[in-house]
């Protein structure tokens, strides 16, 4: 018995909005600006990152619900959820 393979998009989201997070954070520090355009900025980008993480994450949690409801119906638990 096999589970499923990992959504390969998932993933390559979830690394994709940790590397676009990095690099925006490295380059909110290397503008030369009053500190409260640096702070709207900052703010933006936890805007951002919060929106990309809880729709990274949603996208995580189907993923791993897809496979616990595959696995389960595969050993002979029947309809999930009913």
């Amino acid at each position: 018995m096999s589970l499923p393979a990992p959504q390969p998009n998932a993933w390559i989201s979830f690394l994709a909005h940790l590397l676009f997070i990095l690099a925006a954070w490295t380059l909110v520090h290397q503008i030369p600006v009053s500190r409260g355009l640096r702070a709207g900025l900052r703010r933006a980008l936890g805007a951002v990152y919060l929106l990309g993480s809880m729709a990274t994450g949603a996208r995580l949690a189907r993923l791993g619900a897809a496979r616990t409801a595959s696995l389960y119906a595969r050993i002979g638990g029947g309809h999930v959820g009913h």
